[in-house]
């Protein structure tokens, strides 16, 4: 007899190979950061600057007067003399009035001789202006 050997093979297979391990968990993300805050609103323009009231009183010239209410009057004094202008509880406003000339000649009728500037009124030469604490009642 021939012995015939059966020859049977048995084929091992390597067993499959493993996944490979997963890469142990990312810590969290942080949150997103909130957008920078936006600058605040830049302030309103200011407004315009009130244009100066009107002088409450004026004195000029050969004195021309501007009143407390714009009354407009003129007064020729004295050469020489004080004057009071205002008058009341707590202000007292004094003038000197002395002699003004104007350009142009000027002849002196007594004597004759001639000038070039002649007088022509009064001028407020001086100003005294004193404040008072009114009187207790």
């Amino acid at each position: 007899r021939t012995n015939r050997s059966r020859s049977s093979s048995v084929v091992f297979s390597p067993p499959p190979p493993s996944p490979p391990p997963s890469p142990p968990p990312s810590p969290p993300s942080p949150p997103p950061s909130p957008p920078p805050p936006s600058p605040p609103p830049s302030p309103p323009p200011p407004p315009p600057m009130p244009s100066p009231p009107p002088p409450a009183a004026v004195i000029r010239s050969d004195p021309h007067l501007v009143g407390l209410h714009g009354q407009r009057f003129d007064f020729t004094g004295v050469v020489g003399r004080y004057y009071s202008l205002i008058s009341d509880f707590s202000i007292i406003l004094n003038a000197k009035l002395d002699q003004a000339y104007t350009t142009g000649l000027y002849m002196d009728r007594e004597s004759a001789e001639t000038y070039k500037m002649r007088p022509d009124g009064t001028w407020i030469t001086e100003v005294g202006c004193a404040f008072t604490e009114p009187a207790e009642p």
